[in-house]
């Protein structure tokens, strides 16, 4: 058994990987949190798009949140799942708090 304190990223840094697993096996699944101050955007501009399904739970704060062509603002206790290869963007409405799950299946690379 191994355990995790849910910590945030430090030093500035937003995301911080709490775990990684199944690293030698044909997928693998990271568990993180991330900590963004208010107004943050991210993509800065446009929107991004990842190799691994997402899975994101607003812990504290309010985020704009754009996905597969759909805006809604979400909050906490929001559970959000975002496929891989979908194009997305959040802004944080208010300092907020995410514990995040990254899952790249076999043959796409490590989130």
């Amino acid at each position: 058994m191994r355990i995790q304190r849910l910590g945030y990223p430090a030093n500035g840094d937003i995301a911080r990987v709490l775990e990684t697993l199944g690293r030698t096996g044909p997928s693998v699944l990271q568990i993180g949190t991330a900590l963004f101050p208010a107004g943050l955007r991210s993509p800065a501009e446009g929107f991004h798009t990842r190799d691994a399904d997402e899975v994101a739970l607003i812990l504290e704060g309010r985020f704009q949140t754009t996905a597969g062509g759909e805006t809604q603002i979400l909050g906490p206790g929001d559970l959000v799942v975002i496929p891989a290869g979908e194009p997305n963007a959040s802004q944080a409405l208010e300092p907020s708090k995410v514990l995040w799950l990254m899952y790249a299946p076999e043959g796409t690379p490590a989130p």
